[in-house]
């Protein structure tokens, strides 16, 4: 028996012996199906009996057609595999009962849903349909291009009332550009991306590149090396006269002049700007498609984006966010920090339904950049989300780029902010609408108190939940019902679920559980310390200790035990701790751990501006991804990212919070 179906069995025994439940036929279909589908059973074919189950907390009705691929009890349209949690929750006819077990609710999540998640990548096949349906998300919002950039005086009464006063006066040296953590589109490394070499032809007036790309005006001569790329499928622009540009100075080497888009023209931002014309035969290069885990049944597509283009996308975001969660109409919803206020809503809706949880899918995909422009197309900020958006996108094993329907993919900095801008305003349009109120500063102030959107995650009063849902839908937003929540107690949203004002969270095991004589990775050895931590918390301490056994005789040593949070690998424990030793210098007692140490790896920032850059910023005072004012930045190397190396280290034993 593989190392997943013996712990999916402990968990089955322990869940129904603590309730006098017999097992015997639980843990034979288990057995039976892993053996005849392998693991797509644990984390395809479970899953989807859990979404039946939740359809049937929320319609107040099991019904047996959800869950096609299980043989229904005798008697009953209720499944045969885990029969006896069901009649806990689910009466003999299907129908909800109305003094529900809500702990059997979180022991039927926690079976079903445990190897929902793992951080490995789908098969082929389905790599190859979701690499399809990003195409044909794409062909999709062809269809809906009209509607979103057809006037519509509701939609542009909120959205100048919104943020045309936000976004007054911005300028092009509100940003403060910086590199971000993730990857790029060209494979640059984290130091080697510091030394900026190419810009967009088109965003040079929005972000130009002396303020942005080289650390002061002395190092001017440096815009010498930029390649300054042309749109795709755009001519060579036409030859024009030497310029300066606001006083800033003009470029060294032959200028051309730059027409730019109408938009800019409109707010005053058009200028004589000055480019070297031998560098502008090259295209802007295109955003690569990847894929990354999500579940077994569909990975996550997103998009990397070119450096440069990255860089001026993370100075418009930390704009947005710093504006958007201090603002009067937007503070009270729009949140990216913090997801705790939308898990503390949806826990009281859950008792009282006033608020329904919506779930949008392919979110990030189906946001129309002819949507966007609708939107934001009146105020300040719309020539810069333009200037740093990336049109086209490359797919594996493909040579010729897409060109983008939506605005962003995920992967973009910009993706996040905008997405939870465009579904703020929406949603505003759809209460509006639905209450029958003219938009005014004050009513979209009364709304924005029952708003609360945190990325794709919405949450908006139950009775309007229909008008929202065809307003979303409308735009070419596409709402998941599966997963969207509003007729009965069940709420999820930001990663937690309740039911009735209690948490019924499930535990997911992230990795594959390694054999003993497997490889060491630090990583895996982390996410199962602590997904056994959690189990334990949550009670299933049968399954914990088997869990905690298999760590041990993998990693070769016995790790800690220690009631309160801390750094390094150890197992909680509500009341012991163990491998205590006195030290003088904390006085206090400490534990020797196994701690994660990132591994850096030879990177050499590759010139003195870029180096400048890092140290000290650009004009605009940014300085490099991770590195904070007064630590001093490593030029030769720098962090290989998800790559650990282990140090046993004395560490504090009794310093944090301690398990509730």
């Amino acid at each position: 028996m593989e190392r997943p179906t013996m712990l999916l069995t402990a968990l089955i025994e322990e869940i129904l012996l603590v309730r006098s439940l017999p097992s015997a036929h639980d843990v034979a279909t288990l057995l039976r199906r892993v053996e005849h589908e392998g693991d797509s059973f644990l984390s395809i074919t479970l899953p989807s009996l859990c979404q039946a189950f939740e359809l049937g907390l929320e319609t107040g009705s099991l019904s047996a057609s959800g869950f096609p691929s299980f043989r229904r009890a005798p008697r009953t349209t209720l499944p045969a595999f885990l029969q006896g949690l069901f009649r806990l929750v689910f009466s003999v006819d299907g129908s909800l009962k109305s003094s529900v077990d809500i702990s059997a609710i979180a022991d039927i999540r926690m079976i079903l849903n445990f190897f929902k998640k793992p951080k490995d990548l789908c098969s082929d096949e389905r790599m190859t349909q979701s690499y399809s349906k990003f195409i044909s998300i794409e062909r999709d919002l062809e269809r809906y291009a009209e509607k979103c950039s057809q006037y519509d005086p509701l939609l542009r009464r909120i959205s100048d009332i919104l943020w045309i006063p936000l976004f007054k006066g911005v300028t092009n040296e509100s940003f403060t550009s910086s590199h971000g953590p993730g990857a790029t589109a060209e494979r640059l490394s984290q130091n080697g991306r510091l030394s900026i070499s190419r810009w967009n032809e088109r965003s040079v007036q929005c972000f130009p590149p002396d303020l942005h790309a080289i650390p002061n005006w002395d190092w001017y001569r440096d815009l010498e090396n930029i390649e300054f790329l042309r749109p795709r499928g755009s001519e060579l622009p036409r030859t024009g006269s030497r310029e300066s540009r606001d006083g800033y100075g003009a470029y060294p080497s032959e200028v051309q002049y730059v027409s730019f888009e109408d938009s800019l023209h409109n707010w005053g931002l058009r200028r004589e700007v000055v480019i070297p014309t031998a560098v502008l035969e090259s295209e802007e290069i295109p955003v690569r498609v990847i894929a990354v885990p999500k579940t077994k049944k569909s990975p996550r597509i997103i998009a990397i984006e070119p450096s440069h283009v990255q860089y001026m996308q993370q100075g418009v975001k930390d704009f947005l966010y710093a504006r958007l969660e201090k603002y009067f109409l937007t503070r009270n919803s729009v949140r990216f920090t913090d997801q705790s206020v939308n898990r503390a809503n949806a826990k009281q809706s859950s008792v009282d339904r006033s608020l329904c949880t919506l779930d949008l899918s392919d979110a990030s995909d189906r946001v129309h950049n002819l949507l966007v422009r609708n939107i934001f197309g009146t105020s300040r900020i719309w020539p810069y989300l333009q200037s740093c958006r990336s049109t086209h996108a490359l797919l594996p094993n493909s040579k010729t780029p897409v060109e983008l329907q939506k605005f962003a993919s995920m992967g973009s900095a910009l993706c996040f902010p905008v997405e939870a801008m465009v579904f703020y305003t929406v949603v505003q349009c759809a209460l509006h609408y639905y209450y029958r109120e003219t938009p005014t500063v004050r009513t979209l102030m009364r709304y924005s108190k029952l708003i609360d959107v945190y990325g794709d995650d919405i949450l908006v009063p139950t009775e309007a939940r229909a008008t929202v849902t065809s307003f979303l839908e409308a735009y070419g937003l596409k709402v998941n019902t599966s997963k969207s929540f509003s007729e009965g107690n069940f709420r999820e949203s930001c990663g937690g679920d309740y039911y009735r004002g209690q948490d019924v969270t499930p535990v997911y095991m992230r990795v594959r559980i390694p054999n003993r004589r497997d490889h060491f990775d630090p990583t895996v050895a982390a996410s199962l310390v602590s997904t056994s931590n959690q189990l334990y918390k949550l009670g299933y301490w049968k399954t914990c200790r088997l869990l905690r056994q298999w760590i041990e005789d993998w990693i070769g040593r016995t790790l800690p035990l220690s009631p309160f949070t801390g750094p390094g690998l150890y197992f909680q424990s509500y009341r012991t701790s163990s491998h205590l030793k006195w030290s003088a210098t904390y006085q206090g007692f400490v534990q020797k751990r196994i701690c994660l140490v990132p591994v850096k790896v030879r990177d050499v920032v590759p010139d003195n501006s870029a180096r400048l850059i890092a140290g000290l910023g650009n004009i605009r005072g940014s300085i490099a991804p991770g590195v904070e004012p007064g630590v001093a930045f490593d030029f030769d190397r720098s962090v290989k990212r998800g790559v650990f190396k282990t140090k046993l280290r004395w560490v504090p034993a009794l310093i944090g919070q301690a398990l509730a």
